[in-house]
């Protein structure tokens, strides 16, 4: 009995010899935690705590690593991407917009270059959570980087994000060359789409939409936040009604008075989305907004716009 205890105790452990066994090797050293990257000299797009005053948020109790793991959740989970026209801004000098052409999980933007979901890395990002606001979780990233060019930027973003979608405004700061700052800024929404319509009765949606005013240089440029409703009265019909309202700008938590609320009506619903475009790009008569449906059920909407010079995105869940 004395023997068969031992024996066992010797296999429960691993550190008894035998007559003729051998020492196994010992396990190697675990490989280290990767060490977090830190931008102090990149300013960040907000004040965490300041902005969650000024809306009235609260503490988003998450770890940066835990926002960049919803992060990096959704894109692998995401079947899209859709960008806002891409504004390439310079103090001083002509501005551009450039419409982007996108088709699953990759968009061709000029001004950027391509945007391939499946080459993101998110390695050199630093994070940080911002708020819970209307249900919605908010972060922030910013990283250095160098463009096809080899010019340098900082990059900055700014976003929020549900169970099935990712929506942020993104802008790429450039250092100032003969007093001039050049900014390439756009919004986008990522996520699993669900590409059909509701078939019988009516819902509504409350979010939240965050964008930038284009028309002033990027730290001192308003960045926006609304609260969203959307509603669909007969989904035998459906037509999209929204409104952007208790429209306030996060860094102060002024209200945005030069436009109060922005409305669209009966916006047609066609496998899962709708869409509306007027004005021109750039200019106050700007007009334009695209969503559509994500997740099962069609439990979100998200979407990009552009209002005046107010570049965007949003996202809501169903009631």
């Amino acid at each position: 009995m004395k023997l068969m205890t031992l024996l066992l105790l010797c296999l429960a452990f691993a550190g008894c010899n035998s007559a003729g066994g051998t020492r196994p090797e010992p396990a190697p050293d675990p490989e280290p935690e990767p060490m977090a990257v830190s931008y102090p000299d990149i300013e960040w797009a907000v004040d965490a705590e300041e902005t969650r005053t000024n809306v009235g948020g609260n503490v988003l109790d998450l770890s940066a690593g835990e926002v960049d793991e919803s992060f990096i959740a959704l894109i692998d989970e995401a079947d899209s991407i859709y960008l806002s026209n891409v504004g390439v801004l310079v103090d001083g000098g002509d501005d551009e917009f450039n419409a982007p052409d996108c088709a699953g999980r990759v968009c061709e933007a000029p001004g950027l270059g391509d945007i391939n979901l499946d080459e993101i890395d998110t390695s050199n990002y630093e994070s940080q959570p911002v708020m819970v606001y209307r249900g919605i979780s908010f972060g922030q990233r910013r990283s250095p980087g160098t463009d096809a060019d080899g010019e340098s930027f900082e990059a900055l973003g700014y976003g929020g994000w549900l169970d099935h979608h990712y929506f942020a405004i993104n802008a790429s700061l450039y250092p100032d060359t003969d007093n001039a700052e050049k900014v390439v800024l756009y919004s986008y929404v990522v996520g699993d789409e669900t590409g059909t319509n509701p078939t019988s009765g009516s819902a509504s949606w409350k979010g939240v939409a965050i964008g930038v005013d284009a028309s002033q240089r990027f730290h001192e440029r308003r960045l926006l936040q609304a609260d969203v409703d959307i509603t669909i009265e007969d989904f035998m019909s459906p037509m999209v009604d929204i409104l952007f309202d208790n429209i306030k700008d996060l860094r102060t938590g002024e209200d945005f008075t030069l436009v109060p609320s922005v409305s669209w009506s009966d916006l047609a619903l066609v496998d899962g989305a709708f869409a509306h475009e007027e004005g021109t790009l750039g200019q106050m008569d700007r007009n334009r907004i695209e969503g559509r449906f994500y997740g099962p059920d069609q439990e979100e909407i998200g979407g990009v716009f552009e209002y005046a010079t107010v570049v965007g995105s949003f996202g809501a869940r169903r009631d």
